[in-house]
């Protein structure tokens, strides 16, 4: 059983939940939903550097990948498939939803890649056709980091606490192998997915 407050608990389910700091702060703390939000901010910055409130995440968001996993298992989901749906929001070129005036697509006319990439939509019906008047998209930075992280890019700078001068040459070595072969791996995650930079 979690040893912080309820406030406390509050704010890490809704954090977990949200993935937003500021947002299970005012949950949790009804009061600061009057403050200015650089103060919310501050305030949950704080909470999140404590360290049980740290070691209560975690434990959250494991549950809760767990919890994915078997329902991905059931319904027959692999990693491949999520990170092929991530990347349909992460390298959407919005110029896919236009047409050559820079109208929208009728929703049909769109790339199946560009719909997937879709939040919603807000539509008007012309007599038996239906005309597409605005598209909110998903969040591009989330999907590039829920890619990151399932290629595991950013968990890197939380690994090593020491400096390369402090390391012998046989730690320098296998460093440098390790480093290789996690770019190595990134790199061949993303050319399967066709995540692949583009030059200009």
């Amino acid at each position: 059983m979690s040893e912080l407050s309820q406030q406390r608990e509050e704010f890490c389910r809704v954090y977990v939940e949200t993935d937003n700091g500021s947002e299970a702060y005012r949950q949790a703390y009804p009061r600061s939903r009057h403050w200015k939000p650089q103060a919310v901010h501050v305030a949950a910055s704080k909470l999140l550097a404590n360290d049980k409130v740290a070691v209560r995440v975690s434990e959250l968001k494991a549950q809760k990948a767990q919890e994915y996993r078997r329902e991905a298992e059931k319904r027959g989901v692999t990693p491949a498939q999520i990170i092929d749906e991530q990347s349909c929001s992460a390298f959407l070129d919005p110029a896919e939803l236009l047409d050559g005036e820079g109208r929208l697509l009728a929703i049909r006319a769109m790339p199946e890649r560009a719909r997937r990439a879709v939040k919603k939509l807000k539509v008007r019906k012309l007599g038996e056709d239906v005309e597409v008047t605005e598209v909110e998209l998903n969040d591009k930075l989330t999907a590039l980091r829920h890619i990151g992280d399932h290629l595991g890019m950013y968990k890197q700078e939380h690994v090593h606490t020491h400096k390369f001068e402090d390391m012998s040459d046989a730690e320098l070595r296998a460093e440098l192998a390790r480093l290789g072969e996690v770019s190595a791996e990134v790199a061949e995650a993303r050319a399967q997915h066709g995540l692949v930079e583009r030059t200009h």
